[in-house]
């Protein structure tokens, strides 16, 4: 029997480098045309770079992509002490001074969105246009109890760390609800950027479960409107359709549009909180757009 896992190649790879900013050691990827305006795309918690793998094919033909790992995911380093969104935000925007990142463009997906909205705010003026696609504009606490807050921090760390290989974490968790309706390649790059290799073969999550917890944990009751300030340039949140999501006239959202320089979002009646893994086209499509209008 064939396996089910295999690594998608393509002509057009990235390139993995590292940077030293904020103290810690930052892991990318970065898909050339040096040349083309700079475009930064940050993945949720405990996803990792790769997963924005069929965006940045597309995209790379008119922006010189760069997809970075949050502290804690991928191969940055991981987070000791006390740390949450708000540090990674001071991560993004040390990222972006260190490479001295102008005429910026942004994509971020949840708390990828959330900390580019943040490094937007540390950096007025750096950025040109950010796309979000389903980042929580309002405080976590508005929208989830504290009993739905320790259920999923419970679910969170009982997630198994180390496994028998990548085919074994494919077989498990294609089918999750969670991932079942992901695209294939982003599913695939979530595997081969989200885990690494042990000595002795067998296979390890590199956001470990307590991590992942610790971002969710500290998440909850975060004042996020405090960011809205200062938020030159145009702004998308694209929103996917499922009980219990955000709606464009939630009064946080339109506080955001009201405060940013130019705002404006959209619900694609598609989709749930994983709208970018699931309907990389559509979302694709909406993005360009907004991303190369005049």
């Amino acid at each position: 029997m064939s396996k089910i896992y295999k690594q998608i190649e393509d002509d057009l790879t990235p390139t993995s480098k590292y940077i030293k900013a904020n103290g810690i050691t930052q892991h990318y990827l970065d898909w050339g045309n040096h040349t083309a305006p700079p475009l930064l795309m940050v993945h949720a918690t405990g996803l990792c770079g790769n997963v924005w793998n069929p965006y940045a094919r597309v995209l790379s033909d008119n922006f010189h992509v760069i997809c970075l790992n949050q502290r804690g995911h991928g191969f940055t380093d991981q987070p000791t002490g006390e740390y949450d969104f708000e540090l990674v935000g001071q991560d993004v925007a040390a990222f972006i001074e260190e490479l001295d990142l102008n005429n910026l463009h942004g994509i971020g997906h949840s708390s990828g969105g959330l900390v580019t909205l943040m490094a937007s705010n540390m950096l007025p003026g750096r950025y040109t246009k950010i796309a979000l696609t389903e980042t929580t504009i309002r405080n976590r606490s508005s929208m989830i109890t504290p009993e739905q807050l320790e259920s999923r921090l419970n679910r969170t760390r009982s997630k198994r760390l180390v496994w028998e290989s990548r085919q074994a974490i494919y077989e498990a968790y294609r089918n999750r609800n969670a991932f079942k309706n992901w695209c294939e390649e982003s599913f695939v790059g979530y595997l081969d950027g989200g885990t690494k290799t042990l000595d002795d073969g067998r296979v390890e999550l590199l956001c470990p479960p307590e991590v992942e917890a610790h971002y969710y944990q500290t998440r909850y009751g975060m004042e996020v409107d405090k960011y809205f300030t200062n938020l030159r340039g145009s702004y998308l949140l694209l929103l996917g359709s499922y009980q219990g999501g955000q709606v464009a006239d939630d009064p946080a959202i339109l506080r955001w549009i009201d405060l940013a320089e130019k705002a404006k979002v959209k619900n694609m009646g598609i989709g749930s909180h994983f709208l970018p893994l699931e309907y990389p086209a559509e979302t694709l499509e909406e993005v360009s757009k907004f991303l190369l209008e005049d």
